[in-house]
């Protein structure tokens, strides 16, 4: 199974004659695998602990360049841009829609959640992590 911690969960199943593997894999880049008879519950308490994360986090990556010039309504970004989750009742995450302000350009304005990845994390990337 494979995990991508601060980015999408994707999985994939690894036989072995000593129990099943789970993957992680960051922003970065870097593949951790783990292999263990419990590989299914180790999975699922990932997965928790990650939506749980994504739950709380006030950050959220672009996935993609996004703009509309012409109406200030909407934020504009660059893929790979850091997004500061504003809390706005008129926008949930369940609707689509979430709240932001571009780390890069300070605007502020509404985002499609198909746009973005949330992070799932409590503090701000570095810049380091977001390369």
């Amino acid at each position: 199974m494979n995990i991508q911690c601060m980015c999408r969960a994707l999985f994939r199943r690894a036989a072995k004659p000593y129990g099943q593997s789970v993957s992680l894999s960051t922003l970065r880049g870097e593949d951790y695998t783990l292999t263990s008879a419990n590989t299914a519950d180790i999975t699922e308490l990932v997965l928790n602990f990650l939506e749980g994360l994504k739950e709380r986090s006030q950050y959220a990556v672009a996935l993609q360049d996004i703009g509309k010039l012409d109406d200030a309504t909407f934020l504009n970004c660059k893929k790979g841009d850091l997004i500061v989750l504003l809390k706005d009742k008129d926008f949930a995450t369940d609707r689509g829609w979430v709240k932001g302000q571009n780390d890069r350009t300070n605007q502020i304005g509404a985002i499609a959640t198909d746009g973005v990845f949330i992070l799932p994390t409590l503090t701000k990337p570095s810049e380091e992590v977001l390369v």
